[in-house]
Parts: C-alpha cells; sequence; structure tokens
C-alpha cells in the first residue's frame, strides 16, 4: 500500500476549502468606509442651501421676488423674499400675525391708533398700518390729507389752482377746506389782492401821490396806474 505524505494532504485541504485567513476584509472596516462615504454625502444634502452653490431662488420656491440666502444653520432664510412661507393658504399659522381677513381680533386701536381699518400683508401675513391714522397729531398719516396745520407735501391754496388764500385741514383729516382759498377775478377781494374788477379797495391815482387820472385792476388783481397824471 503505497502511503501519501502527511504536508501533501494538508495543502490540498487549505486549497480546496479556502484559507480563513487575514485577506478576507473586516466586515466592521467595511462599514465603517461605507458610512463615512454616507455621512459625506449627508453633510451635503442636509444643507439646503450653499452660498456658493445654490440653485434655489424666493421665486422657485413660490415665494415671488426678492433674495434668498443661507442662514446659520445651512437652511433657507426667506426674510428678504416677497411671500414668506405657508403665508396665504388660508390657515393661521402660529407664526403668521395674521391671515387674509383674520386679524387676531385686531384693530388700528390696537396699534394707538385712533381711527382707519387694519389691514394684513397677504404676502408676509403681517398687520398691514397704512390706513391706520390719528387725527390731531399734527403727523400726516399715510391715509390723511392733512394734520392740523400740516398738509401732505407741503401743499397750500396754489397747489390746488387758487391764486391765494390759507389752506385749512377739514374735520377728520382726509380732506382739505378751500373755505379760505380764493381765485382773482372772482368778484371778491381777498386779503391779499390789491382789487378785484370794480373793487379798487378804495384806491385813486390821488392816494398813490399822483395828480390826476383813474387807476384800474389787472387780471391779476394788482393796481395798474398807467392812466395817471404825475
Amino acid at each position: 500500500m503505497r502511503y501519501i505524505p502527511f504536508f501533501f494532504l494538508l495543502c490540498s485541504c487549505n486549497l480546496f476549502f479556502g484559507s480563513s485567513g487575514s485577506d478576507k476584509p473586516d466586515p466592521d472596516e467595511s462599514d465603517m468606509g461605507m458610512n463615512q462615504k454616507t455621512d459625506v454625502t449627508n453633510d451635503v444634502e442636509d444643507c439646503e442651501c450653499d452660498s456658493d452653490a445654490m440653485t434655489q431662488t424666493c421665486e422657485s420656491l413660490k415665494l415671488g421676488g426678492g433674495e434668498l440666502r443661507c442662514d446659520d444653520d445651512c437652511g433657507f432664510d426667506t426674510s428678504k423674499c416677497e411671500k414668506a412661507p405657508g403665508c396665504g393658504d388660508g390657515k393661521l399659522d402660529v407664526n403668521e400675525e395674521c391671515e387674509e381677513e383674520e386679524l387676531r381680533g385686531k384693530t388700528c386701536q390696537s396699534f394707538t391708533f385712533d381711527s382707519g381699518l387694519l389691514y394684513c400683508d397677504r404676502n408676509r401675513c403681517r398687520y398691514d398700518l397704512l390706513e391706520c391714522y390719528t387725527c390731531g397729531d399734527t403727523i400726516v398719516d399715510d391715509v390723511e390729507d392733512c394734520d392740523g396745520t400740516n398738509f401732505r407735501d407741503d401743499a397750500d391754496c396754489r397747489t390746488y389752482g387758487y391764486d391765494g388764500g390759507t389752506l385749512l385741514c377739514a374735520e377728520g383729516c382726509l380732506d382739505v377746506d378751500f373755505s379760505q382759498c380764493f381765485k382773482c377775478n372772482d368778484g371778491v377781494r381777498h386779503v391779499e389782492e390789491q382789487c378785484d374788477g370794480d373793487d379798487l379797495n378804495d384806491i385813486t391815482c390821488q392816494t398813490l401821490d399822483f395828480s390826476a387820472g383813474d387807476v384800474s385792476c389787472s387780471t391779476e388783481c394788482k393796481i395798474i396806474t398807467t392812466a395817471c397824471v404825475p
């Protein structure tokens, strides 16, 4: 009987069944490498915006125009967009002051104004105070034409086509009063006019140190002395 050497059998078994040495990858090490790669990817994906590579805009997020920015937490800063997220959906959210006609019971008086209508900014869902006002505080608010002796754009009687006079503020501050304004040649001589039509304010050539002649009134309500004799 022929005998097979022991070392030959040992080598043959290793070749047949495969080696269980250290060449096989360590499952823990393999998983660690995959996790590291995934972490890097997630870091990029979790960061919604990057100032150097951001492709989103206020328009693409359906927030109107404006400038979309990144905040410190790598999220979108929409404060400079025309519309606020969720605003205009008809639902009054916790972070919204108002939503469409829902004003949380607030009025202009809630903001120390005396009168006016409070609205909700449909883009930002914040209170719109433009039509709130207080008449009598001498401040011409957006909805007022005047307040006290102050008028929008420093208007006076001439602003409205009159020749002179004193512009007044009507009650309520929403309109002006022209009762003290005048136009020349209306037949009534006003304080600022030298004359008006036939009303010469008792002025004659003699009262003006001329020897004779007659004065007349111009269309600008000023005395004409060209017919007076020196």
